[in-house]
Parts: C-alpha cells; sequence; structure tokens
C-alpha cells in the first residue's frame, strides 16, 4: 500500500526532501522539492516481517556513482548518469531519460540495522535490504534453582 510521503499529490510527499537541505525552494522545475537540475528517483518500497527492501532502476550509472546513506529513519540515495556523446553533436528531438545528477529520500516505515545492510546493483536494478530492528520480544528466562 502506498504512503502519503511517497505520492506526490498529497501533502506529506515534500517530507521525503526535507533531509536534503532546503534547496529545493527555489527549484524551477515542475516539481518544487527537487533542486534544479536535479532527477528524480523512482523507487519501491518493500516490508517483509524480517526487512524494509528499496528497489530502484537505475540503468547507466556506475557503481561509484552512487551515495547510499542512512540517517536515522531515512535512506538517501544520490548519483548520477553522465551521457556517453557530447550534446553539441547532436539536436535532441525528444527526452524522457535525465542525465545528470539525482537523489531521492525515503523514511523507512521501521528501524533498521543499517550495519547488516547491503545493496546491489544488478542488470540496472538497485536493491537495498534493511533488516529490522526488534523492538519488542520476549525474552527467555532460565531456571536456575539453587540450592541454600
Amino acid at each position: 500500500m502506498p504512503t502519503p510521503w511517497s505520492q506526490p499529490n498529497t501533502p506529506l510527499f515534500p517530507i521525503r526532501r526535507a533531509a536534503d537541505g532546503g534547496a529545493a525552494a527555489e527549484a524551477t522545475s515542475t516539481h518544487p522539492w527537487l533542486a534544479e537540475n536535479e532527477g528524480a528517483l523512482s523507487v519501491d518500497v518493500l516490508e517483509y516481517p524480517e526487512a524494509i527492501v528499496v528497489r530502484a532502476p537505475i540503468a547507466g550509472v556506475r557503481p561509484e556513482d552512487l551515495d547510499l546513506s542512512l540517517h536515522h529513519d531515512m535512506l538517501t540515495i544520490r548519483g548520477k548518469r553522465t551521457e556517453e556523446e557530447s550534446a553539441d553533436s547532436r539536436r535532441t528531438l525528444h527526452q524522457e531519460c535525465h542525465w545528470g545528477p539525482f537523489s531521492r529520500s525515503i523514511i523507512l516505515p521501521a528501524p533498521v540495522r543499517s550495519e547488516e545492510a547491503t545493496a546491489e546493483l544488478k542488470n540496472g536494478i538497485l536493491t537495498i535490504r534493511l533488516p529490522k530492528t526488534v523492538l519488542h520480544g520476549k525474552i527467555p528466562l532460565s531456571n536456575h534453582e539453587s540450592k541454600f
């Protein structure tokens, strides 16, 4: 089920950009929360009993051009996609692909163990697995009878 902060037409959607420094206020794009000339990244956020999994299609991005960070409950994915050829040698007739920097911040729905997080880039899909932290549960009691 979509969350309010992941849907573009809801009041909470700009929260995902709040940790990016507020530079979005002066953006000239059709999405006021994006910094000028910065692309948005599409993501799927999946919750399993033991982990949160974030998937993002980022074809054409090299691993060394990605930066993944976690601060409290916010995951931030930053990167850049560079064109292989110069724009000076051609005339663009139609462009839907974003070339240049992009970022996305996601408020995670549950506490996670960052030290056990993993990320994989395979076939143009970035998959980040964040194991959940157990905040409550039963404490086992061992029975050691003393002989007084």
